[in-house]
């Protein structure tokens, strides 16, 4: 439908391919008046088809026929390619072609705002409805199509500026809507574009309806209702809380799957137990020696070769099916997530985790230690994601299927390649969050509880690496498939050492703080051999293990002893090469280090397709979701700015909203500044908002990003969020719908109401069953070609607003906005 009407309009030279965020450039021409106003809107270029908002000014009218305004309204990218221009019919409501020429009074209906502060809060709805605005789209008359046609869109056009004249004086303005003659000020638009992928149409045949949250997500929420929004980080407390509530929810009983593997990791769990205690003398029934554990690039390149073989030699011995790599690894699934994380045996449980890891690597080669990824070194530069640790000698690819690196091609017992999606959300372990944790001198003020602040949860701060690298580290279920998932949990038992060095009380003692039964002192690991939660905690099994602390410089002896780290002097710390300094192995001047790179906006997002044990694009349907962002705190100056008696006000920008009298009246009072990411010093005027389902019965995840226009007041975005696809007979599917931006401020979710079709705050929990209406697109083809509605109107399709059921509301609030939900058994 939409390709075979596509041309290749001649670009600016400059343009030699498209990028994933465009401008559409919107204008008007006085006709009877000298004057021009040309502004940009920001559009999303990935989709088949986007929709931004923008508003053009033109002269205000006056009273009379005399006081009419004239204009000519275009728009055309940044490219230099033209957008046809549709006008709304006035009796129809449908938009039409129109030539682009208005006639503007200051008689009613008005479809204008006086300034850009009365237009912004009446197309979002602010007056009638001040908690959840809507996008008014009957507040509209001008949407501009950017198709790119074979032909000039405005070569045929016959109507001319005599014929919107003739409507004019023949009867009063008011009742003669027509696509040539309608008031507007500062006029709201549309923005379609167009890109080049092709669509089909087809009939999906679905419905989707509220749920209550479920009650372990609930709980978990509740325990930041009285927190300040300013003291963690929003989007990461989400992920923290929904995995808890996947462990706590699932069925699947990991160790008594296979007698084979469990046998097998008994067997490596009591091999642990021998190793050597004390490092002064061998003990004559130690098998292994005790574990110096370093630094992932402090090892030599001989130690890491064996690092990296020993590895490879796991995952490729299948005398324990389907190999002893992801035996081990599936230990990290189902009820056992549960028994991990959410409590005080986190800590206890991964470090009798990663000893028996340790001892299979050991078994292959005993000269063999897990180093340790000491993540808040690339925290430290300004896109951590070009650190040499992402290079083919360590880590290999942060894009995608890894095909590079000692772990290149590997694929999960799923039969999905492994992914990884390197900094494109969340971020590496800061300093900070080590500081804090490490200010603390108790177990209880450091452990996941009602108690403990988000801040010094060293359970929630090491979930940031986890969405950092997102992919199979993203998914507890998935994370211990990807090797790099135990070098960050050595990292974070090395913490787990350091405080116990320094803290007061008996560091073997189990944590006494509230917590459910999987987490009591003497609950069961799910680790074969008979562990208890409290064993995590015993001093034998901290002594069979030491850590090598990171090297630190200074401008006397600015070595870091290692080719991949240089001195920072300014610090003293030791920080990564980046691709571009690695060849660079003396540094003249340490303190010039290149941290200054250009971050990650744009990059794709790799997605598994897997439900359950499956992975298929064919087993989820798309639901269209429209994200409504208002200014974040951070952007604060734009640089146009309003003109007074011909002098320019640089005080404010003109979509300040503080500047706007209405507009700060319904937002800007409310605005809170939440946490954000260390990288986040400040926002940009395109930004990114990810929006994401995760599985409540089913195992599955999905997560895309929408397109935000920073500089606007309030914007509006469209993206689509995948979920498993329900099948006519098997019930309904249910999911978790949850955005956040960029920087991981967490937005509101609204559901509209089936009885008065308007939004309302909902907990983002959602059922999907095969029965009508149809609320959803059986594929992306269908959800696209659902919402802009080609089958009526292929020439100028219509956005059909009734096709959403969910809409975000980034806002920028100053409670959680979760934490007062109701919850369902």
């Amino acid at each position: 439908i939409i390709s075979d009407r596509m041309g290749d309009p001649k670009t600016y030279s400059r343009c030699k391919k498209d990028t994933p965020t465009g401008q559409v450039f919107l204008y008007s021409q006085g006709l009877n008046y000298i004057g021009r106003y040309k502004e940009s809107a920001i559009v999303d270029q990935r989709l088949s088809v986007s929709i931004s908002v923008g508003f053009v000014g033109v002269r205000k009218p006056t009273e009379g026929l005399k006081g009419l305004t004239k204009a000519l309204i275009r728009a055309h990218d940044s490219c230099g390619r033209v957008c046809r221009v549709a006008c709304r019919n006035g009796s129809t409501g449908a938009f039409r072609p129109c030539t682009g020429v208005v006639c503007i009074s200051n008689e009613k209906p008005l479809m204008y705002g006086n300034d850009y502060d009365e237009a912004t809060t009446n197309v979002f709805g602010y007056k009638s409805i001040r908690e959840y605005p809507r996008f008014m789209t009957e507040n509209v008359f001008i949407s501009f199509f950017c198709d790119y046609p074979k032909n000039y869109p405005f070569a045929k056009n016959v109507t001319t500026i005599s014929h919107a004249e003739k409507i004019l004086r023949n009867r009063s303005f008011t009742n003669q809507l027509s696509s040539e003659s309608e008031p507007f000020t500062k006029k709201t638009m549309y923005v379609l574009l167009l890109t080049l992928t092709l669509a089909v149409l087809h009939v999906s045949n679905a419905r989707i309806s509220e749920l209550p949250a479920p009650e372990p997500l609930q709980e978990c929420y509740q325990k930041v209702e009285s927190e300040n929004v300013d003291s963690y980080i929003g989007s990461l407390y989400n992920w923290h809380c929904e995995h808890m509530m996947s462990g706590n929810l699932s069925s699947e009983n990991t160790e008594t799957s296979d007698p084979q593997a469990a046998e097998y990791i008994k067997q490596l769990y009591e091999k642990s137990l021998t190793i050597e205690a004390a490092p002064a003398r061998r003990k004559r029934q130690s098998t292994l020696p005790r574990c110096v554990r370093k630094e992932y690039r402090m090892l030599t390149l001989e130690e890491r070769t064996k690092y990296h073989n020993a590895i490879n030699t796991l995952k490729r011995d299948t005398t324990v099916r389907p190999n002893k790599y992801d035996v081990i690894a599936a230990y990290h699934t189902g009820v056992n997530n549960a028994r991990a994380h959410g409590g005080p045996g986190f800590l206890g449980w991964h470090r009798i985790y990663l000893m028996i890891y340790e001892t299979a690597l050991r078994e292959v080669d005993p000269t063999v230690c897990v180093p340790y990824w000491d993540s808040t070194l690339e925290s430290q530069l300004t896109n951590p994601s070009l650190s040499s640790i992402w290079t083919p000698e360590f880590l290999g690819t942060t894009q995608g299927a890894v095909v590079a690196g000692p772990f290149a091609n590997w694929v999960l017992p799923n039969r999905s390649p492994l992914i990884r999606n390197v900094g494109i959300d969340g971020e590496p372990v800061t300093t900070a969050d080590v500081t804090n944790i490490l200010s603390r001198s108790r177990y209880e003020e450091i452990v996941t509880s009602p108690t403990v602040p988000a801040r010094y949860d060293i359970e929630l701060q090491h979930g940031s690496v986890h969405v950092y690298i997102s992919g199979a580290m993203n998914r507890l279920d998935t994370a211990a498939f990807d090797p790099v998932f135990f070098m960050h949990h050595s990292f974070i038992d090395y913490i787990f050492e350091r405080f116990r060095a320094k803290m007061t009380g008996d560091p073997t003692a189990y944590p006494t703080v509230p917590t459910n039964t999987r987490h009591v002192s003497t609950a069961t690991t799910g680790l074969p051999g008979g562990s208890r939660q409290i064993d995590g905690y015993a001093a034998s099994l901290a002594n069979r293990v030491t850590y090598e602390p990171v090297p630190t410089c200074s401008a006397a002896a600015p070595s870091c002893g290692d080719r991949f780290l240089v001195c920072q002097t300014s610090t003293g710390r030791c920080l990564p090469t980046t691709r571009t300094t690695r060849a660079r192995r003396n540094v003249d001047n340490p303190n010039t280090l290149d941290t200054c790179e250009n971050p990650t906006f744009g990059q794709a997002i790799q997605n598994d397709y897997c439900c359950s044990k499956t992975c298929d694009t064919n087993q989820w349907a798309m639901i269209p979701v429209r994200v409504v962002s208002v200014r974040p705190p951070k952007f604060q100056n734009y640089s146009s700015y309003p003109v007074t008696s011909g002098q320019l006000n640089r005080e404010r920008d003109i979509y300040f909203p503080n500047s706007n009298s209405r507009i700060n009246k319904y937002i800007g009072g409310r605005l809170a500044n939440p946490k954000t990411y260390e990288r986040c010093t400040q926002d940009s005027p395109a930004g990114q908002v990810f929006i994401y389902s995760n599985g409540i019965n089913y195992s599955g995840y999905y997560k895309e990003y929408v397109i935000a226009d920073h500089r606007q007041a309030v914007s509006v975005s469209i993206g689509f969020v995948g979920m498993k696809k329900p099948s006519p007979g098997e019930g309904v599917t249910k999911a978790l719908l949850r955005a956040h931006d960029s920087c991981g401020r967490v937005c509101r979710v609204l559901c509209k109401d089936p009885a008065s079709k308007q939004f309302k705050a909902c907990s983002g929990a959602v059922a999907l069953s095969d029965q009508k209406p149809q609320m959803y697109g059986a594929s992306y083809d269908d959800a696209v070609m659902d919402l802009f509605d080609y089958a009526s109107d292929g020439d100028c399709p219509r956005y059909n607003t009734d096709d959403f059921y969910i809409t975000f509301f980034c806002d920028y609030h100053n409670k959680f906005p979760y934490s007062r939900q109701r919850s369902y058994n």
